[in-house]
């Protein structure tokens, strides 16, 4: 929005006010996201920030399930692979996003080519004092053509700007 563009921002819940000159869109389920998102595949850009689970249960109950002393189990499904699923329906530039924990450059590389992303974009969780409980972060941008560009230590905010930046270059 502060580059220019028009932004229409797909939302799980969250405590947050929706942003300023932003079409928002309050979506609870990876289901919803994926009908929502659905609607935007004519878009330039599709950044995938979202952390949507991997599974979905099976059986959804409207009620309290009690405490029992033994164990349970709760049957799952795959969860749709959203950025796969409309990789392959789009001409938009699609951005992912990936956190690890070990093994971060090889995994975020594999997501890239798997999903079908034009970059992606590796967060680098717990090192050097970066972090989700961090105001600072540091990422590497990684392309289908396997050239890597790094985002070194800064404040979150800046990051996201340098990563814009970064994006709107390749775009022109």
């Amino acid at each position: 929005r502060n580059m220019g563009a028009k932004v229409n921002l797909i939302s799980g819940p969250v405590n947050l006010d929706s942003p300023a000159e932003i079409n928002t869109i309050f979506v609870e389920t990876a289901d919803e996201m994926h009908q929502e998102l659905n609607k935007y595949l004519d878009s330039d850009i599709i950044f995938m920030c979202a952390a949507v689970s991997d599974y979905t249960p099976i059986n959804k109950l409207d009620i309290k399930i009690k405490s029992k002393s033994e164990s349970m189990s709760i049957n799952m499904v795959p969860t749709t692979d959203i950025i796969k699923s409309i990789s392959k329906n789009t001409d938009a530039m699609i951005v992912a996003f990936a956190l690890e924990t070990c093994n971060g450059t090889d995994n975020a590389i594999n997501k890239l080519k798997d999903k079908g992303a034009e970059l992606i974009i590796l967060n680098h969780p717990s090192d050097d004092g970066c972090g989700i409980d961090s105001n600072y972060n540091k990422v590497s941008i990684f392309n289908k053509g396997g050239e890597q560009f790094n985002i070194k230590k800064d404040r979150k905010d800046r990051v996201a700007k340098q990563i814009l930046e970064f994006i709107v270059s390749k775009q022109a």
